[in-house]
């Protein structure tokens, strides 16, 4: 920033559980630094099961550079549930009130609902496939959780 070449939009992908990771510390050490260098912020997340059927929730923190012009239909007045579940507002209230003034909460369109399924794309037969043996397969399974085993 000294120089004239921060950033004018940084993006930091992380999973769930840094909103919590080292009791909160974490996320408001990253917070704390995107505040005292002047940009506006927030978390959301966002999870994959809305493109993809596979459930991966991820946080994602937006930071907008001081003189970067940000259109006010991103905006949120209050928290959207699903971009901003209970964890993200719990991470908010943490936090110092400079990091407070400095966050925004995202106002994006919501996905829409995937119908598609695992068995709608999975081929049964695919062709040109290397299989493990069945000895590695079930390495591979006994290393499972018995919740994800059951899923199998």
């Amino acid at each position: 920033m000294d120089e004239r070449r921060a950033n004018q939009i940084i993006v930091l992908e992380n999973v769930y559980g840094i909103m919590t990771s080292n009791k909160g510390k974490d996320f408001t050490s990253i917070v704390a630094v995107l505040s005292d260098a002047g940009y506006r912020f927030s978390a959301m997340v966002v999870d994959a099961q809305h493109f993809v059927p596979q459930s991966r929730s991820r946080v994602f923190i937006v930071a907008i550079h001081p003189s970067a012009k940000l259109p006010q239909h991103l905006i949120s007045p209050t928290p959207i549930s699903q971009l901003h579940p209970e964890r993200i507002v719990t991470a908010f209230n943490g936090l110092s009130q400079k990091a407070q003034q400095s966050w925004l909460w995202w106002n994006l369109p919501l996905p829409k609902e995937r119908l598609t399924t695992f068995s709608d794309i999975i081929d049964e037969n695919p062709e040109g496939v290397k299989w493990d043996n069945a000895e590695k397969t079930r390495q591979l399974l006994a290393m499972m959780t018995p919740v994800n085993l059951l899923k199998v």
